[in-house]
């Protein structure tokens, strides 16, 4: 896994990770969360770039310097996509399959819609779909979530105050890296202003525009986001099939040999991809 740092065609500065691959490889681009780093990254990575041109990248700004002041229009849906694009174009590539975890699901719908020439299969694990008016699409942690971020969106001495007040401590089998927006305070405000700016999409209009062949994938054990708002998507989908993994919690796909990865792997197979 290789990392290069390009600029968006609005300026800002962002990392992406690429597999050095031949060419003639299909291309599989992963969407991380926002506020992630690209080194979680790394196992899927490890499992797929023995057949693809692997690429990823790490969400604009949030984990940027402390001095580099950040405007909330910078954070939106659409440049995120946009910057998806921008890697695809550095690494000449055309056509790829898309892969979105968590948030990164929500990016991918709205990628699709927007571009839908440039891929080819779609699949959405452990989506957040932001489906808050449901209560059975939502569970305890995206309600708490939607709570506290938009009071730390307010100021980033408002952010600190709560995020002092948020007792972290790392979870057994939780990967490590997974709490970095909560790690620091101007990483914790510009995750909050980027979880507006993501709560305000509409994924149920995107999902029932989907033409690709899609798979949704929902973990039983998941406590971030639920089987009920992946049954959801999916029924909106035309072309779907969706695969609930028992025993998988939220971060399969951050593993060595999950369930989840090896679901993705059959998928694209089918396909011969």
């Amino acid at each position: 896994m290789q990392i290069k740092t390009i600029k968006s065609l609005d300026g800002v500065s962002f990392k992406y990770a690429y597999q050095d691959a031949a060419t003639d490889k299909p291309c599989l681009v992963l969407i991380i969360p926002f506020g992630l780093e690209l080194e979680l990254a790394r196992t899927f990575f490890e499992h797929f770039a023995h057949k693809y041109q692997v690429l990823c990248w790490e969400a604009r700004l949030i984990l940027a310097d402390k001095s580099r002041a950040v405007q909330k229009h910078e954070l939106s849906v659409e440049n995120h996509v946009s910057d998806l694009i921008q890697i695809m174009s550095d690494r000449n590539i055309d056509k790829a399959s898309l892969v979105g975890f968590c948030s990164g699901a929500g990016i991918a719908l709205a990628a699709v819609n927007q571009y839908s020439n440039r891929f080819q299969q779609l699949i959405l694990s452990n989506g957040e779909y932001t489906l808050l008016n449901d209560n059975a699409c939502t569970t305890q942690f995206g309600s708490d979530i939607d709570k506290l971020l938009p009071m730390a969106a307010e100021s980033e001495d408002t952010a600190n105050f709560i995020l002092s007040r948020i007792p972290l401590k790392q979870q057994e089998n939780i990967p490590n890296g997974v709490h970095m927006p909560f790690s620091q305070t101007h990483f914790f405000w510009r995750y909050a202003i980027n979880y507006l700016a993501y709560r305000q999409t509409e994924f149920v209009e995107l999902a029932k525009q989907v033409e690709h062949r899609t798979m949704l994938i929902a973990g039983e054990k998941d406590q971030q986001t639920n089987v009920a708002s992946t049954q959801r998507i999916k029924e909106l989908i035309t072309n779907s099939e969706i695969r609930v993994l028992t025993g998988e919690d939220h971060y399969g796909i951050l593993r060595p040999g999950s369930s989840t990865l090896q679901c993705i792997e059959h998928f694209l197979e089918e396909a011969n991809i």
